[in-house]
């Protein structure tokens, strides 16, 4: 439409019609120039037409052309009469009434109808004349409605059959208004809930979103940041949370589809420091695997893996924010880390959280092999898979103690036992191996020697007599050991006396069980 330089010299001002202010800004565009006061309230000028009815076909022509997302028509219906009632300073324009602007319109006049919205929706009209208004229809589908005044209509969006415009009326006893264009959108998207709403800054565990109209969902956002997601159904969707703001905080959870985005439903992401791991215990167990272990440490909350050497536990169960409990599964002989992983990260290894994982022990040889019944020889045991050792038994008796020297020697004093002979079992978590034996022997008690003198030059035939001679390893005669010359039975030892000063010396025999008391012996000149 031209506009004249005659006919913008009776140009005046009037309001514009109570309007939402992006509706109006992008509607002014389109009908007539306007300007902004320093208020910031939009004004209208409006051209001086003599004839009403010209203004109108104006109108209805402006009306056909507004396509904008949320268009409004603008009709002022005004004349040269209404200049009384023109307010001059744009601050106070919204004080006019809409049926002073519209009172010399002779028909009824429909101002206003938000065109885009969803079906259920309320919308108002405003218009004049509506005191008697008997029906609202979009297009041909009539709307419940309330008679708010004479200028406005509160009605509430009935179902559409599809997508796209349909016209509005208000119908009085009288006829039918003009209609206005009006948008039936497909329904966007709705988020009820986000399951679970917080997680670690650095994302990568996956909610649910629950809601609706997700069939045609595009794309799912964490504020600004775009999530990979799976569309299950109409009503959820499974994301995979992508990394937060550094610092953690709160954002907004979006889905958006083909008519537009969701309401936002807020997901915290949270700052979740790694875990460490402190201690285990037992801090062993066999290759086989099946080991409880509890491990302590800090920060296990949300943990959702264990390993052991690289190896996922079997199971695994958190207690508390320092505390798991695990089974360890199967590994092979040596040391594995354990690692525990949360969304906060995995544990650094470090010593407290070394597993030993355990072969079967196995022994091949002890020395000495017996000793005696009082306990208190240390022997050697060695052999292979000793690494873990928990126990050593003599037949059923612990050992006083034992030192696991290496994987292959265990070092061990004996405890008191009966006589006999009995299994030496070595245990660890791998298992027990009682290949060995070891006997327990009286020690050697001397009652007489046969001469009890003898020349110092030696060569004197000895026999001792006593108990638990049989094991007789050698006979001492003072500090000089000799070798015996027979042994009968558990009771008789003979040897041949060595040279020696002349005085009295002990006659001792020593045997696997130790040594003898002693008896008299007499060097003479």
């Amino acid at each position: 439409m031209a506009y004249s330089a005659q006919a913008a010299r009776c140009a005046f001002r009037v309001p514009v019609v109570l309007l939402p202010k992006p509706a109006l800004d992008s509607a002014l565009l389109l009908v007539v120039p306007h300007i902004r006061h320093a208020s910031r309230v939009p004004v209208v000028i409006m051209l001086c037409s003599a004839v009403l009815e010209t203004r109108l076909h104006v109108a209805a022509r402006l009306a056909r052309h507004v396509s904008q997302a949320l268009a409004v028509i603008l009709l002022l219906s005004v004349a040269l009469e209404l200049q009384q009632h023109v307010v001059p300073r744009a601050r106070h324009a919204l004080q006019v009434p809409v049926a002073i602007l519209v009172q010399f319109a002779r028909e009824l006049v429909v101002l206003y109808v938000a065109r885009q919205a969803k079906r259920g929706n309320t919308v108002v009209i405003t218009g004049t004349g509506f005191m008697n208004a008997i029906a609202v229809t979009f297009g041909s589908r009539p709307a419940t409605f309330t008679v708010v005044s004479d200028t406005q209509i509160n009605t509430v969006v009935p179902p559409g059959s599809s997508r796209g415009t349909v016209s509005v009326y208000v119908t009085r006893p009288s006829g039918r208004s003009n209609g206005i264009p009006y948008t039936y959108n497909q329904a966007g998207p709705i988020v009820s809930t986000v399951t679970p709403n917080n997680g670690p800054v650095i994302g990568g565990n996956t909610v649910v979103i629950t809601g609706s109209g997700f069939t045609n969902a595009m794309a799912v956002t964490f504020g600004s940041t775009p999530a990979s997601f799976t569309v299950d159904s109409d009503t959820q969707i499974t994301a995979i949370v992508p990394p937060g703001p550094s610092g953690g905080g709160i954002v907004s959870v979006f889905v958006t589809g083909s008519s537009g985005s969701s309401n936002g439903i807020p997901y915290t992401y949270a700052l979740v420091l790694a875990p460490i791991v402190i201690g285990l215990n037992p801090a062993a167990g066999p290759v086989s695997g099946g080991t409880t272990v509890t491990i302590t440490g800090l920060n296990f909350n949300g943990a959702t893996a264990v390993t052991f050497g690289g190896n996922l536990a079997s199971s695994f169960t958190i207690s508390s924010a320092t505390q798991i409990v695990a089974t360890a599964p199967p590994g092979t002989a040596g040391i594995a880390s354990v690692v525990v992983i949360t969304p906060g990260g995995s544990s650094t290894p470090n010593p407290g959280s070394e597993y030993t994982y355990t072969t079967t022990p196995l022994g091949t040889s002890v020395s000495p092999a017996l000793g005696t019944t009082t306990g208190g020889d240390t022997v050697i045991i060695t052999g292979s898979g000793f690494t873990g050792t928990t126990s050593v038994l003599f037949g059923n008796t612990p050992a006083t103690s034992f030192t696991v020297v290496s994987d292959s020697v265990i070092n061990a004093v004996t405890p008191a036992h009966p006589a006999g002979t009995v299994r030496i079992s070595i245990t660890n978590l791998g298992g027990t191996d009682s290949s060995l034996s070891f006997s327990f022997v009286m020690p050697p008690v001397l009652t007489s020697i046969s001469p009890t003198s003898g020349p110092t030059i030696g060569g004197t035939l000895v026999t001792i007599t006593g108990q638990n001679l049989a094991s007789t390893l050698h006979v001492n005669f003072g500090n000089a050991q000799v070798i015996p010359t027979s042994i009968t039975g558990d009771t008789i030892v003979t040897a041949v006396s060595p040279a020696e000063a002349a005085g009295v010396i002990a006659v001792t025999v020593t045997t696997a069980a130790g040594t003898s008391n002693g008896l008299p012996f007499i060097y003479a000149m």
